[in-house]
């Protein structure tokens, strides 16, 4: 049984113009939307107007109260976004843009609904099982995040950027280690009953996956299975990546997203 919908924050992310496409941009487990997706967003710059949420206990989301459904996350993502946005249905096109447990929300929300225009998703298709996202809330229940600080580094980043970058990756881990234990652990609950692949569209739509080469946990053979229940997924590998792609090869990314997005622009490639 779930608990109240859970109180989902969305923010603006740029000044953005209210005439141009807005890009939808959900989070990763254990970070807010600011700190992954930003470096996109700055590469976007105006061509877009780009708003985020965060999951409870994250960023800017306060604490849930109870647990939740990802079907409670769609609810009150769309909630926050017309809330946010006034949104007119023939206003410019709203496209979706999330990672992981984010880009669950995502597949899930364009599922049923034919307000989104496009949907790219990163890092989906997990090799965890429901029994490892169960015992990983336990965990956090029992000990809090430290153990879950203990194995991040070497999920999210490839060896080059912890090497080049060790500032960047512990204001990563102090963020996560910063997230509230039961929140976490319910979110944990949600990937373990709502697998990414138990979304399938109601209706044509352009799915985009991006993956990083060296995400050992949701690597890009992922891309796969998706693909059966999304036809005409495009999938990008990006070499020298890890978990967290937005972050590592914002440059890549962003040039991935305008392409599928925002394709009245110019998507030529970012060295970043």
């Amino acid at each position: 049984m779930y608990g109240a919908r859970p109180h989902i924050v969305v923010r603006q992310l740029n000044e953005g113009r209210r005439d141009r496409p807005t890009l939808v941009f959900g989070p990763a487990l254990g970070l807010s939307v600011r700190s992954l997706w930003m470096p996109v967003v700055a590469v976007l710059g105006d061509r877009c107007t780009a708003v985020g949420w965060d999951l409870p206990g994250h960023g800017d989301s306060p604490v849930a109260d109870g647990s939740f459904s990802v079907d409670d996350l769609v609810a009150a993502v769309r909630k926050g976004v017309a809330d946010l946005l006034l949104a007119d249905p023939e206003g410019p096109p709203v496209h979706y843009v999330g990672s992981a447990l984010g880009a669950l929300v995502g597949l899930r929300w364009v599922a049923g609904d034919d307000r989104l225009d496009s949907v790219v998703v990163t890092s989906v298709g997990s090799d965890a099982g429901a029994a490892d996202w169960l015992g990983r809330a336990g965990e956090v229940r029992r000990t809090g995040m430290r153990g879950v600080c203990r194995v991040a580094a070497e999920h999210w980043f490839g060896a080059a950027y912890r090497a080049s970058r060790p500032d960047r990756t512990h204001a990563f881990l102090s963020e996560l280690d910063a997230v509230d234990p039961g929140s976490y652990a319910w979110c944990c609950e949600v990937l373990a009953s709502a697998r990414t692949y138990d979304a399938r569209p109601a209706r044509d739509v352009a799915v985009t996956g991006i993956w990083g080469e060296l995400d050992r946990r949701t690597p890009p053979r992922s891309a796969g299975v998706l693909g059966e229940r999304w036809p005409g997924l495009v999938a990008h590998a990006v070499p020298g990546a890890a978990h967290l792609v937005p972050v590592e090869r914002p440059g890549r990314v962003a040039h991935i997203v305008a392409a599928a997005c925002l394709s009245s622009m110019d998507t030529s490639p970012s060295p970043a």
